[in-house]
């Protein structure tokens, strides 16, 4: 007891520098991936869904309307790390979220009717 009191203000200092460290790279690794400012559309070259909604783009000019990003992420994992990050900031799990998903502004619009929606206000 009389150790524990004696070191009582050096432990108290160590805990505080811990908790002050962990607080710090957690903060850390939330904003290390960039999204930028522009809309994502996320998807995959073995999505039907996803060529719905890329013949959607095509037919109706969108790529020319609307200034977004356009990131596969089945094969490309910097893709896949930012598609991650979005699913995390709209609150959804990375594991149970699919394609095709644009992320706008801090929400996910998730499946091809959410997506060419979006896209459609986006242009007008």
């Amino acid at each position: 007891m009389f150790l524990f009191k004696k070191y009582q203000s050096f432990i108290l200092i160590a805990l505080l520098i811990i908790v002050a460290w962990l607080a710090l790279t957690s903060r850390q690794s939330k904003s290390s991936v960039d999204l930028g400012n522009d809309p994502i559309f996320f998807y995959s070259l073995t999505c039907p869904h996803c060529k719905n909604v890329e013949e959607y783009i095509a037919k109706n000019n969108i790529r020319k309307k609307v200034k977004f990003q356009e990131l596969e992420v089945s094969q490309n994992a910097d893709s896949a790390v930012k598609f991650n990050e979005a699913a995390k900031i709209c609150d959804l799990n990375p594991l149970k979220v699919g394609v095709p998903m644009l992320y706008d502004k801090g929400k996910c619009y998730e499946g091809k009717e959410e997506v060419i929606i979006q896209l459609e206000l986006l242009s007008k």
